[in-house]
């Protein structure tokens, strides 16, 4: 699908098969457990807030429940580096998002980690059945 760089969305799912639940949606458990990522100490602060303003952000878009997956998905697809750029495609960004998914979320700055996470964080929640 498009947007996420690196995680096929629920969207690819939709068009596989009619219904669906919420349950469908998996993060590979590897993407959960984020330990053996090694992380600088002097990016260690700001990967803090990168990861509550993702919290704050999934609340204030009413899915904390999806606060964890959240946090996984920036960290896989960008090391939680906010200056991150895909090599392969248009994907900036902490979440990685491409060109189209920018446009959708109304991203004018993918750099900027409050718009990022913003668009990050709306274009998830698009993709979830409710």
């Amino acid at each position: 699908g498009v947007g996420f760089q690196g995680l096929s969305t629920a969207r690819d799912v939709r068009s596989e098969q009619d219904q669906y639940q919420e349950s469908d949606i998996v993060v590979p458990q590897d993407l959960l457990n984020t330990s053996d990522i090694v992380v600088p100490e002097d990016l260690q602060s700001s990967n803090q807030n990168y990861e509550q303003m993702i919290r704050a952000e999934a609340e204030k878009q009413g899915i904390p429940q999806y606060a964890d997956q959240l946090i996984a998905m920036a960290k896989y697809e960008s090391q939680l580096n906010p200056n991150a750029k895909s090599d392969k495609s248009s994907a900036s960004g902490l979440f990685q998002l491409t060109n189209a998914a920018q446009q959708d979320m109304k991203v004018t700055d993918p750099f900027d980690p409050i718009q990022n996470i913003a668009g990050g964080v709306g274009y998830f929640k698009n993709q979830i059945p409710f």
